[in-house]
């Protein structure tokens, strides 16, 4: 048996003490493939991959995000959508705000 089907078997066995242990490893490994996909997006210059990456940094929370985020606005990789709400809401002459659309 490979490690594939063992672990297959003791989350079918174990669902409550194998959850736990994949959802870690899950988190874990989420972070691994964010930075192997801002490593191919320098590597090959793809925009849909640095999207992408600033996509994947969003699904994590706390002090990763932020350092990820760091990592991506020194790459300078373009800004996540939410990120840019903001934008064409700024003020015109005159006092008054844009409308919203």
């Amino acid at each position: 048996m490979n490690k594939q089907e063992i672990d297959s078997i003791n989350q079918l066995l174990n669902p409550k003490f194998y959850g736990t242990r994949q959802s870690l490893q899950e988190k874990k490994s989420s972070v691994e493939d964010i930075i192997a996909i801002i490593t191919r997006a320098i590597e090959t210059g793809q925009g849909n991959l640095k999207t992408q990456a600033r996509a994947e940094a969003q699904t994590l929370s706390g002090s990763m995000k932020e350092n990820i985020n760091a990592l991506l606005d020194a790459c300078k990789f373009p800004a996540a959508e939410d990120e840019d709400e903001d934008v064409g809401n700024e003020k015109e002459e005159g006092g008054k705000a844009k409308p919203k659309f």
